[in-house]
């Protein structure tokens, strides 16, 4: 998918807060890239690979449904009082813990 040099170019336009701009130029400029560069870099990824880079994906979802794999293999390990009630447990928490929020 390689195009000729003389392939027109374009300009992007990006707005992020100030912060960040200045948080990743740091990073960019430590590496010796500019912004530019690193922006072509993701493009010629996606042009190559056809798909976002790992950092682009939800690895929150993925995170998730790890967690709930794991609670899926030790369902029913643990047998709760016929009269558990989340509320009520809840409650006891926050009596127990309320001079902490104080």
């Amino acid at each position: 998918m390689k195009q000729a040099a003389s392939a027109r170019q374009v300009m992007l336009n990006v707005r992020l807060p100030q912060y960040l701009k200045q948080q990743g130029d740091a990073v960019l400029g430590s590496n010796k890239l500019s912004p530019s560069k690193a922006v072509r870099a993701l493009y010629q990824f996606l042009a190559e690979e056809q798909r976002l880079p790992e950092c682009l994906t939800d690895q929150r979802t993925d995170k998730r449904k790890q967690r709930l794999q794991l609670l899926d293999s030790v369902a029913g390990i643990v047998e709760l009082e016929s009269d558990f009630s989340l509320e009520k447990l809840r409650e006891e928490r926050r009596a127990k813990y309320s001079d902490l929020r104080e």
